[in-house]
């Protein structure tokens, strides 16, 4: 073929080809496009139909969920209010019943302790019989003779044994309701003030006397005096620069691991230096911060349910209330500023308001409730703190003043004091002719100028003695003294101490006067410069244990309990049997728990024992402010502890999330609980939520992921959790609670409403 020809062959089936393509495609016409987007349009709408009538259907069956759990409570509540009154009646009964009895045994056993003290013979007066303890102290105060100082020291004894008596004896007056008389109380207060003053006063008078004769009783080698006295809650380590030998470095006292370098300016003067242990302290009650703040109440505005005079009643209802405030906020200023004036002109022995300023140990505020008719209610009255509001006082304002409501002093008190040597003796031919001792501690002022003789600006002597211990003592570097000493050893310090200083004029404990402050964990050594001689205290941080970050009570038998607390640096357990317990340890207690661990003695002793040691988990009245807690109304809370204790036979409970992470605010609790009647510890607990209405069991566990107040099934709501608690209860957990003695009730309630579980975990 020729190529014209197959050229033409080829695009005769090139052309063949694409119109056989062209006629495959068939194009819609405008009536088949128009059905299409009908049947789209009516698929679109059935699919929308069957979503609104599904969405339809799960939003009825919501609400009709909804509506039988709202039927569901409504019948719960309608329960609950048909047993209400009934539940409240008989709690209160129980209540009541129990605390009569308990009441009737603290009566009896003060009485026993009167008796025993009055037939005791040892020759100690009564000091609870003011004209036997007044008789005590003007002989003992009148008494200048020249004794050996172990002879005094036992007096010493003696008078700080009489303390202890009056303290306990105000103690046991705040718990003992039949004999809980103010006039007494403050009389009792005002005699312990001035015994501990009085103390203070005979030690200064013989270490004057031991220093007067310091040369009959010098060291032969080093020819300065050195002599260390001890008793059970003294020691007195007293030193005399007799030589008056420059080659001296320092000081040591080895029975106390003390040492204090000698400059050059003491070593070449007249002076003497005395450190002063004591196993108490007695400046801290004389300091304004050592109580709460006293606080104004506030008058709040009556309000008018009638609208039309709302705005005009409102106002006047204001300002009757603002003059009346007004009259009020100027009472109390008085009052404050009357109550600063008598605290400086008399810092030795402050009068104090015992009946404002009282705390005991068990939460002064809430005492009312425990000693008064115990009457439960799911409604109560607005907490007293909130239409109340605390005085500030400019002595807050100083950084360096030390706030006892935020710290505490650990170990008793310790003085290191530089003191003027009195005269010695001067021996004429077969005369020996001594000056009269002068009265008071004369203290020496530091540093001082050696060239001048001593003025009384820079002596004192007593109560006087502001020149050496105000902040306005003259000190520059080189007065700063090097001193090392060793800190109680059976005192728990959780951080390292801080020190403090006592500022005698304005009676306040500082944190200034120190510097290069060196503390060693492993032997409780501290090391320091020293600005100011005089007493000075180891402070520490009053909530380092808290807020507690688990708690557990398991019951061991019918009354027979223990309590777990976990706090932030300690951990332990309380057992409580009857109407003692004991302190039981672990190996992450402190070590120091040690000596006093699996002894049984009462509730109160071993609080106090605890508290002693350095370890302190007893929330107070004002501590709210210092610690980031979960505050919850007052009567609620204790209301819960008291019901706690009267099911603490048969019951186990503990801390729960959901008290803190559910927003409950101040007006719920939430906690768990369960029976246990074989002290099980790994437990499957319930959840309950108690407020001003009732109580509940609540579905969710500790688990859950989300928080939700629906009741669990099968459960009623109660007027407490007294009654939420033994409703399903077994009957051998029945029979547990009715036969728990009130002793027992009383020394678990103390436990719990002392430590404040629920609040401050």
């Amino acid at each position: 073929p020729s190529p014209i020809g197959t050229r033409g062959k080829g695009k005769g089936k090139g052309k063949g080809k694409g119109k056989g393509k062209g006629k495959g495609k068939k194009k819609l016409s405008k009536k088949e496009r128009e059905r299409l987007r009908q049947e789209e349009a009516e698929r679109r709408a059935r699919e929308e139909e069957e979503l609104r009538l599904r969405l339809e259907q799960e939003q009825k069956e919501r609400e009709e969920k909804e509506r039988l759990e709202r039927l569901e409570r409504q019948r719960l509540e309608e329960i609950e209010r048909a047993q209400h009154e009934a539940e409240i009646s008989e709690l209160n009964d129980i209540l009541n019943t129990n605390q009569r009895a308990l009441n009737e045994v603290i009566h009896n056993q003060t009485q026993k302790k009167q008796w025993a003290r009055f037939m005791r013979c040892d020759g100690s007066p009564n000091p609870f019989i003011p004209s036997e303890l007044n008789t005590y102290m003007n002989l003992w105060r009148e008494d200048t003779s020249i004794k050996p100082i172990l002879e005094v020291l036992n007096e010493v004894e003696g008078s700080i044994a009489l303390v202890d008596e009056l303290i306990e004896g105000i103690d046991d007056l705040a718990i003992d309701e039949k004999n809980d008389n103010i006039e007494i109380k403050m009389q009792n207060r005002q005699a312990t003030l001035q015994l501990q003053q009085l103390i203070s006063d005979k030690l200064d008078e013989i270490t004057m006397y031991e220093l007067a004769f310091a040369h009959e009783n010098a060291d032969p080698d080093l020819l300065n005096y050195k002599h260390i006295e001890s008793s059970p809650q003294v020691t007195i380590c007293l030193w005399a620069n007799l030589s008056k030998n420059p080659r001296i470095k320092a000081l040591e006292f080895e029975q106390r691991s003390f040492s204090i370098e000698l400059p050059r300016l003491i070593l070449l003067a007249n002076i003497g230096i005395r450190v002063l242990y004591t196993k108490f302290d007695y400046l801290s009650p004389k300091c304004r911060s050592f109580y709460p703040k006293p606080r104004r109440k506030i008058e709040k505005p009556v309000e008018n349910k009638d609208e039309s005079n709302e705005n005009g009643d409102e106002t006047e209802g204001q300002t009757q209330d603002g003059e009346k405030g007004g009259d009020n906020n100027e009472e109390v200023e008085k009052n404050a500023n009357d109550e600063t004036e008598e605290v400086s002109n008399n810092a030795q022995i402050p009068t104090l308001d015992f009946t404002e300023l009282n705390e005991s140990g068990d939460n002064a505020d809430n005492k009312d409730e425990v000693n008064e008719e115990v009457k439960v209610s799911p409604i109560v009255e607005e907490d007293e703190e909130s239409v109340y509001e605390e005085i500030e006082d400019e002595v807050y304002d100083d950084d360096n003043v030390v706030d006892l409501r935020a710290y505490r002093s650990m170990g008793g008190g310790i003085s290191i004091d530089l003191i003027q040597l009195p005269p010695q003796r001067k021996k004429i031919k077969h005369w020996v002719i001594r000056e009269a001792i002068p009265a008071g501690l004369q203290r020496q002022a530091y540093p001082f100028d050696a060239s001048k003789p001593v003025t009384p600006a820079q002596t004192s002597s007593g109560k006087d003695s502001a020149s050496t211990h105000s902040p306005s003592a003259s000190v520059n570097a080189s007065g700063s003294v090097l001193t090392t000493m060793l800190l109680p050893q059976q005192m728990v310090f959780g951080e390292p101490p801080q020190l403090a200083r006592w500022d005698d004029k304005n009676a306040q404990w500082r944190f200034d006067g120190f510097s290069d402050v060196k503390y060693d964990e492993s032997t409780k050594t501290i090391a320091f410069k020293l600005d100011h001689f005089g007493p000075i205290a180891f402070m520490q941080d009053k909530y380092l244990n808290l807020p507690f970050q688990f708690w557990e009570y398991t019951p061991l038998d019918l009354n027979h309990g223990k309590l777990l607390i976990m706090a932030a640096i300690a951990e332990f357990e309380i057992e409580m049997k009857d109407d003692i317990c004991c302190l039981k340890t672990n190996a992450e207690s402190p070590k120091e728990l040690e000596s006093i661990s699996g002894v049984w003695m009462s509730p109160q002793e071993l609080k106090k024992l605890i508290e002693e040691i350095g370890i302190n988990i007893f929330p107070t009245i004002d501590s709210e402010k210092y610690v980031s807690i979960n505050s919850k109304k007052k009567k609620l809370e204790y209301d819960v502890y008291r019901q706690i204790a009267l099911t603490g036979s048969a019951c186990s409970y503990s801390w729960s999330k959901w008290n803190t992470e559910a927003d409950s605010g101040r007006e719920t609790i939430i906690l768990r609980g369960v029976e246990n009647l074989t002290a099980e510890e790994a437990l499957d607990y319930k959840i309950y939520m108690i407020n001003r209405q009732r109580a509940s069991e609540l579905k969710i566990t500790e688990d859950s992921d989300e928080y939700s107040e629906s009741p669990a099934e099968g459960t009623h709501f109660h007027s407490d959790l007294y009654h939420m608690i033994t409703d399903g209860a077994s009957e051998t957990s029945l029979t547990r609670i009715r036969d728990t003695s009130f002793l027992f009730v009383d020394n678990l309630y103390f436990w719990i409403s002392s430590t404040r579980l629920i609040a401050f975990s």
